[in-house]
């Protein structure tokens, strides 16, 4: 979703898939997703794949393929997960448990990568810690 929530795939998939609902969308990050949900701050989620429990969760409708993005300048080769450690890394709010085992291992709060480890909730809070220099 971009623009607030106005636009985008996933706003367009919601809509042409459920005509006749009114739908307004809130752009939220996803640590806040879940529990506005249970305080009724919004009847439904979209995009979120964990869960268990109280709430009924569809079927994938979008897949993501995640990359390591590095800044030319800094030089940085970079083939796997390991190879990010020692390196100032900025990910979205509950990545170290999304990314894998591996993921985890290294960037959990108190693993080895987690002294230069960010996690933002707003993306263009991470485009901007991005390109300050570090």
């Amino acid at each position: 979703m971009i623009d607030h929530a106005r636009s985008g795939f996933g706003v367009d998939i919601i809509l042409q898939s459920l005509p006749e609902y009114s739908i307004k969308f809130i752009q939220m990050g996803w640590g806040e997703i879940h529990d506005s949900v249970k305080r009724g701050v919004v009847d439904a989620e979209t995009d979120v794949y964990e869960g268990e429990g109280e709430f009924y969760y569809s079927n994938d409708y979008i897949g993501y393929v995640n990359y390591a993005i590095s800044r030319k300048i800094d030089n940085i080769d970079i083939n796997n997960v390991a190879d990010l450690v020692g390196h100032h890394v900025i990910a979205w709010k509950g990545a170290y448990r999304d990314l894998g085992p591996d993921y985890h291992r290294l960037f959990s709060p108190g693993a080895p990568g987690s002294k230069d480890y960010i996690e933002m909730q707003d993306s263009k809070e991470q485009v901007q810690g991005f390109w300050k220099k570090g």
